[in-house]
């Protein structure tokens, strides 16, 4: 369970720091988000429909990974990630939907009636993952806290996927390479875990996720 849950101070403190003028996050310096506490961070998130916090650091090593290749962020809610890349972003805007918030208090309950919904800015085009994969071709899909599609029964490790989620498997047979940033726990049963990846851990990764440690990312490259 996230630690978020459990905090009730006043964390607004946070948006002069963590929102550009437009009220979309930033990516900023790992050396600044440690400055607050992670708990903060966590009710911060939770309260502005942020899953993951964009370093400057995570923006920097995509930057290499892509190099001269043609790169698409899915399910990219915020967009921080695309913004910070100058990259397409793409949602399906299903947080939007009264469907969605029926579906999230069917799987977690009263824990869900505070829960901020993402809400993408105009910016953001309006696609499934797949069908954007189709259209833009691009190389690499870049990701972060993607739910997997499935139905509200496939229960791996006590967290279920969701029919509007993406089946990363057939993203695997379009794409090349397929980055996705999460958190071990929370994200330990993902279908595509049994093909071959790369697992690697920095520093800079800062999730709302409760424990810090694990938060990862995965590589997928050339799985047909």
């Amino acid at each position: 369970m996230d630690t978020w849950f459990g905090h009730k101070g006043d964390v607004s403190y946070l948006d002069n720091i963590l929102l550009d003028q437009r009220g979309l996050l930033k990516s900023l310096p790992h050396a600044l988000l440690r400055k607050f506490p992670i708990e903060h961070l966590q009710a911060w998130a939770n309260a502005n429909g942020i899953f993951y916090f964009v370093t400057s650091e995570m923006i920097e090593w995509l930057k290499e990974k892509i190099a001269n290749k043609k790169a698409i962020e899915i399910c990219a809610g915020d967009g921080c990630i695309s913004r910070s890349l100058g990259i397409i972003g793409i949602d399906n805007r299903i947080q939007e939907s009264k469907k969605f918030r029926e579906l999230l208090l069917e799987k977690y309950g009263k824990m869900a009636e505070n829960w901020e919904s993402a809400s993408p800015p105009r910016e953001i085009k309006k696609y499934e993952a797949l069908d954007a994969v189709r259209v833009f071709r691009p190389d690499i899909v870049i990701g972060a806290y993607v739910s997997q599609k499935g139905t509200l029964t496939d229960d791996y490790n006590g967290h279920k996927s969701f029919e509007w989620g993406v089946d990363e498997r057939e993203l695997l047979t379009k794409a090349k390479t397929y980055i996705h940033f999460g958190n071990k726990y929370m994200h330990s049963g993902k279908f595509i875990f049994d093909l071959p990846h790369q697992e690697l851990h920095f520093p800079w990764l800062v999730s709302r996720a409760f424990d810090q440690s694990l938060n990862q990312v995965w590589i997928w490259e050339n799985i047909k």
